[in-house]
């Protein structure tokens, strides 16, 4: 994966219970310099599914296939929620489910039905935050949740002083 993204497995793949993972924001060049901005992070999951499903012309297939990078939610992150935000991972029945409707649609749009979701494990989840023009992120797994850090790509340029120093009195002769 990126710097921008990472990838994780769900250990909780055999329970139907959600659990949640925070998701929280670190600029690099101070929190407070970004008060009126916002970013939403994507998250996508993956995994390996078997299903049956009738073709174009009627026939029954069976197809283990594996779903890669699946929209699964997005998170807008701000100032007014302190750069933090949350999503619940799907447990083993909603994460059916949602592969369900997810295989409906993309057979669908290939003249094909879904008979039968079979089966479905190997889930995973990838998070990646919409790009921010002007910084670098890199999200990184932390206990419950994950970091993306926004990073200056050129150096912030410095304030100027409120208090300069006045300009010393001229040399030479003056006409």
């Amino acid at each position: 994966e990126g710097e921008n993204s990472v990838l994780f497995r769900s250990s909780h793949e055999h329970d139907d219970y959600s659990y949640g993972y925070s998701v929280r924001k670190v600029w690099g060049d101070g929190n407070e310099k970004h008060s009126s901005d916002s970013v939403t992070v994507n998250v996508y999951f993956s995994c390996y599914v078997k299903f049956k499903y009738y073709d174009r012309d009627g026939d029954k297939r069976e197809k283990k296939e594996t779903l890669t990078d699946v929209p699964y939610t997005s998170i807008e992150l701000t100032s007014k929620r302190n750069w933090q935000g949350a999503f619940d991972e799907l447990g083993n029945r909603n994460a059916e489910d949602y592969v369900k409707k997810y295989l409906k649609k993309y057979l669908k749009n290939k003249g094909c039905d879904l008979k039968e979701l079979k089966e479905v494990k190997k889930l995973s989840y990838h998070l990646e935050e919409v790009s921010v023009e002007g910084y670098t992120s890199t999200v990184s797994k932390t206990g419950d949740g994950f970091t993306i850090t926004n990073t200056p790509t050129s150096p912030t340029p410095p304030e100027p002083d409120p208090n300069p120093e006045p300009n010393p009195p001229a040399q030479g002769t003056q006409i």
